[in-house]
């Protein structure tokens, strides 16, 4: 009888290959890891959500008595002139600035990365506020915290 051992190079890449395959019995570490996240979310969306649709069940101010009053708040604010002109605004906004600062952010990028000519020159003026940002941020720290004044 005969046996073959695998040369070691093979064993050594399938263990490598395996070291980051996901297992069914990992799973509960999954979950250990996604926990955290899992309660914050949690606690300051869904409790904020919950605490927010209550608060708005109520008649709430900063002085007086604090009473139930169902959706009495949300008819009041159904028939406010001022609610439906900034909901006006917000659709406004969504149907023509969203989709105009798409398109822009879309053709900046493209110009970014084709072979324009002065492509380099449009690159630099692109990046310079970011670089202008930090260096005048460098020079008022250095000047107030440098010894001499």
């Amino acid at each position: 009888m005969t046996s073959e051992t695998a040369p070691a190079e093979l064993v050594r890449s399938k263990e490598k290959r395996n070291l980051f395959r996901w297992r069914p019995d990992q799973q509960w570490e999954a979950y250990l890891f996604i926990a955290p996240s899992l309660i914050g979310f949690t606690v300051f969306v869904f409790l904020a959500v919950a605490a927010s649709l209550g608060i708005s069940a109520l008649n709430w101010g900063l002085s007086g008595p604090k009473g139930f009053v169902g959706l009495e708040n949300y008819i009041q604010l159904l028939r406010d002139r001022v609610f439906w002109k900034a909901f006006g605004n917000t659709v406004f906004y969504i149907v023509t600035i969203v989709p105009l600062q798409l398109a822009i952010g879309l053709a900046i990028a493209v110009a970014l990365n084709t072979a324009i000519r002065a492509r380099d020159t449009f690159r630099m003026v692109y990046f310079l506020p970011v670089v202008t940002t930090i260096v005048a941020g460098a020079i008022v720290f250095r000047l107030i915290l440098s010894k001499t004044g």
